[in-house]
Order: structure tokens, then C-alpha cells, then sequence
């Protein structure tokens, strides 16, 4: 009840003050951002299954690192003898490396820094021609 109170209030706060366009775009920008990232990380669709031409582009999103550090926490050593084969295929399916973790690590914090400062000058230089 009070998250539709807020997004009541929300959406009458973007109509009042004539935002509603913007947060309009916003929304429509989270699929193309976040349905690629969700097919690269190798879950639904093996990477192998990915053309050629499109691999690349698995290494841009910071989604794949963080599910290679989870598979490597969830499913390494706390796998039993039985289950071992399964969380083997499970880490080369994803094409997850135990030795890597450090390079998923230094990666996903390169990316954040690399994007959030690239989204910090797009929006000095919006700012710019708005004011």
C-alpha cells in the first residue's frame, strides 16, 4: 500500500513540475541496459550459443563479473564430491576461472569507475546547455 502511495505521489510530482517526459525515457532506457547484460552473463544462453561477433561485448558488462564472482563463492568449494562434475560444468558453462577471481574483482571496479566518470562529464556538459 505505501509504494503505490509513493508511486502515486511520484508520478504526480513529475506531471506537477512537467518531468513526466524525462522519467518516461528513463524507464524506457533500463531494457536496452539491462536484457544484454542479462544474456551475457551465460545463464539463458550459453556464451557459446552468442555469435562471434557479439562476444566481445560480454566483457563491457559488469553484471558478468559479479555472477563469476557468485558462481566462484556459491559454487567452489562448498560443492561435495557428489556435486563436483555439477559446479564444474556450472563454472565452464559461465565461463568462469577459479585463478581469475582477482581480475573479476579489479574489472567490475574499473567498470564502475570508468561509467560513473563518463556519466559525471555527459552531465557537466548537459548542465551546461540547460542553465
Amino acid at each position: 500500500m505505501l509504494k503505490g502511495a509513493r508511486a502515486g505521489a511520484r508520478k504526480g510530482e513529475a506531471q506537477d513540475t512537467g518531468r513526466e517526459e524525462f522519467l518516461r525515457a528513463a524507464v524506457e532506457f533500463i531494457s536496452p541496459i539491462f536484457v544484454p547484460q542479462l544474456l551475457f552473463i551465460g545463464f539463458f544462453v550459453r556464451v557459446e550459443d552468442i555469435p562471434i561477433f557479439l562476444r566481445w561485448a560480454q566483457w563491457l558488462c559488469s553484471l558478468k563479473y559479479a555472477a563469476a564472482l557468485l558462481v566462484l563463492i556459491e559454487f567452489d568449494e562448498e560443492c561435495t564430491e557428489a556435486e563436483a562434475q555439477t559446479c564444474a560444468d556450472l563454472r565452464s558453462d559461465n565461463d568462469v576461472d577459479r585463478d581469475l577471481w582477482w581480475l573479476y574483482i579489479v574489472l567490475l571496479i574499473v567498470l564502475i569507475l570508468v561509467l560513473r566518470t563518463a556519466a559525471m562529464f555527459v552531465l557537466v556538459n548537459k548542465s551546461k546547455t540547460v542553465y
